[in-house]
């Protein structure tokens, strides 16, 4: 985050599952987990999939508003807190379900 799951990352989860956000309070709960990027290797481009808290959360992290060369790597985060995070998603949109066998047509 700039971590394991980056930013761009998370751009390409965006994609397939528009309700997912990673947000500040996130981060925050898994303060005991944090580590340091090493120097050299963050990502500090333009993303165009965040949101406006996404964003700020991300330039807080380029500027080291938060901590220096902030990171948290997605293998730290708790399996039960995930779940719950994912249980707290709307259904993803489906096609419609076929119609019962009484109701189609045939040929």
């Amino acid at each position: 985050m700039p971590s394991e799951l980056d930013y761009r990352d998370l751009e390409q989860l965006r994609r397939r599952h528009p309700a997912w956000r990673l947000l500040a309070a996130t981060l925050l709960a898994h303060r005991p987990l944090w580590g340091r990027e090493p120097a050299g290797q963050r990502h500090l481009g333009a993303l165009t999939q965040l949101n406006e808290p996404e964003r700020a959360l991300y330039e807080d992290l380029c500027e080291d508003r938060i901590g220096e060369r902030l990171r948290l790597e997605q293998e730290r985060l708790g399996f039960g807190w995930v779940r719950d995070s994912l249980a707290a998603l709307p259904a993803p949109a489906t096609a419609s379900p076929a119609p019962p066998a009484s109701t189609r047509s045939t040929i």
